[in-house]
């Protein structure tokens, strides 16, 4: 009787195992997907900004999916590196097209301004450039595709300029898209010489299209590339770089097969170049995707955005001594509102939280150091929290991990299973895993957002990931069952079975652990933080992986039985 009802208490707890799995990979996706930044803040408190603008207009070209290495032998753009500033910048994660956007203008990471995916665009969570130019009494415009309008609102803006999407199912079309960025350069254009908005956006998306097609290692790449650099050339026509200045930067880049949204270098390495007037000349710098907004705020004379990062590049900049010292008060201002904002989110016990008021009365001379200790003051009580959530969740891992290993050392001491089974299994969820990870990256799968290429391919990914896993679960049976039955006692249907469901229970469980390793460390369900991106994609695949193996353990055990079957009688 234990002999029939282990293999049942076996399938059942599996079976609810995957559904808890499913639950899991579910409420850790809809965190990242519907995130709500907790940090919202907006331009609506007045706070010091520079006095002087330092230029009359300045625009700023976004090209999208331009590695900073494909920007480099650029005709047109190293002319502008040669007569402005050339800094190496670096993108947040998700690299994705709509956080990045959002980061550019608001200074902030995307645990801050709350636009994690592309996936479901809402206006960003904290004040922005736009507002910034609203306030000011200043002019802006945006010409882009609709989800970027949607981030910003329209309400701050002065001229708008939505491009029409084009996209759809069919084979890409190199010509199609390149026509649409001749006709979305030209519409921005005459906006620009019509309007003259103190501050515009250009979206240029050719580049990105490309790679996601192509490959950004792939001629086509390199032809769009070629094409984005023309058009910022005829942008730069209409201005007067001796008045106006140019910036040209992107919101990711691409891995050499095409995609993004990980933290692989060739996806995070962006270019950002400036050039024009309040630019230095052979300004070499790095930087991040957070100091652009700063760096823009202090060229156009006005607010830093509220909740910014960043850092305004000064040594890019030609100021004055009295200009310089402006913009670190103006730095200093904005410090001090979002620290207090800081502290009321991350949390602190050892100290009260600061007096915004306190912080901007401080010595001109005093300030980069200021902004500093403020910025290191932050880190800390991000690591302080980040400790004390981890030790949270460590033992309640480290107990669900036990569990099994536990339940199963009572089954085998009660009788219930027996050494040679356990043996059997193991042997077969090693030849499971092994397979899995032989074959994990020639099914196209990967630990990383980049390795998905297009978001609406994320359903086949995640699929594929489920079927390798079953698929290895199976060649583990198939092994473990070849050698139960290669003596010349024939195995019985019942003993079959129980070999089949061992090794479903130890695959599932070695990915379990796996999810549980990951959670326990980093965590995955997001409150007020941006978990390891490589690791918190894992934890999707590990806990598919898991609930797809543990619905099927018992499809496993039939295969067990009918490979036994198969055996010829001596």
């Amino acid at each position: 009787m234990r002999k029939v009802a282990l293999p049942l208490l076996l399938c059942c707890a599996l079976v609810a195992t995957g559904l808890w799995a499913r639950r899991a990979a579910a409420r850790a996706w809809d965190a990242l997907t519907r995130y709500d930044s907790p940090y919202a803040l907006d331009n609506g408190l007045a706070q010091a900004r520079p006095r002087t603008a330092q230029t009359r207009h300045v625009v700023l070209v976004l090209v999208d999916g331009l590695r900073d290495d494909a920007s480099r032998g650029l005709p047109f753009l190293d002319s502008l590196r040669a007569i402005g500033a050339d800094i190496h910048s670096h993108a947040g994660t998700p690299s994705l097209s709509l956080p990045g956007r959002a980061t550019l203008l608001t200074g902030a990471w995307q645990e801050v301004h709350g636009q994690m995916t592309n996936f479901s665009p809402r206006p960003v969570a904290v004040g922005h450039l736009f507002d910034a130019l609203h306030r000011a009494g200043m002019t802006g415009a945006l010409a882009a595709g609709a989800a970027t309008h949607t981030l910003f609102g329209t309400g701050h803006l002065s001229v708008v300029l939505a491009y029409p999407h084009h996209g759809g199912p069919g084979a890409p079309d190199f010509s199609a898209y390149e026509r649409e960025l001749h006709d979305a350069a030209a519409s921005a254009r005459t906006m620009l010489v019509r309007d003259r908005p103190n501050f515009m956006q250009i979206d240029l998306s050719i580049t990105d299209e490309a790679a996601h097609a192509w490959g950004a290692n792939s001629d086509e790449y390199r032809r769009a590339a070629r094409l984005a650099d023309g058009e910022i050339r005829a942008i730069a026509a209409t201005l007067d770089l001796s008045q106006d200045a140019l910036v040209v930067t992107a919101d990711h880049g691409h891995l050499d097969v095409g995609g993004h949204g990980g933290s692989e270098p060739e996806v995070l390495d962006i270019p950002w170049v400036m050039a024009g007037r309040g630019i230095v000349a052979g300004a070499r710098a790095r930087g991040e995707q957070i100091d652009v907004a700063p760096t823009l705020a202090v060229l156009l004379g006005v607010e830093i955005p509220a909740m910014a990062e960043g850092k305004p590049l000064l040594d890019a900049l030609t100021l004055s001594p009295a200009e310089r010292a402006e913009a670190w008060r103006a730095l200093a201002a904005q410090r001090g509102r979002s620290y207090a904002r800081l502290y009321h989110v991350i949390g602190r016990t050892d100290a009260p939280p600061p007096d915004p008021d306190d912080v901007v009365t401080i010595p001109p001379m005093t300030d980069s150091a200021h902004i500093a200790h403020l910025d290191a003051a932050v880190a800390r009580w991000r690591a302080a929290r980040e400790a004390r959530e981890r030790s949270s969740r460590v033992p309640l891992a480290a107990a669900l991990a036990l569990l099994p290993l536990g339940l199963l050392a009572v089954a085998w001491r009660a009788g219930a299973v027996s050494g040679s089974e356990i043996g059997h299994a193991a042997l077969g969820t090693v030849v499971a895993l092994a397979v899995y990870g032989v074959f994990f990256r020639a099914a196209g799968l990967g630990y990383s957002f980049s390795d998905v290429n297009a978001e609406e391919r994320l359903p086949a990914f995640f699929g594929r990931a489920m079927a390798l896993a079953v698929a290895c679960g199976a060649v583990g049976v198939a092994a473990a069952t070849w050698w139960r039955v290669r003596g010349a006692e024939r195995a019985g249907a019942l003993a079959l079975a129980r070999l089949g469901l061992g090794v479903a229970a130890g695959t599932a469980y070695a990915f379990g652990v796996a999810a549980l390793a990951t959670h326990a460390r980093y965590g995955v369900v997001m409150h007020w933080e941006v978990p390891n991106v490589f690791w918190g994609f894992g934890f999707y695949l590990d806990t598919l992986s898991l609930m797809a193996v543990a619905f099927m353990a018992p499809v496993l055990a039939l295969l067990a039985v009918g490979l036994g079957r198969l055996r010829p009688a001596t």
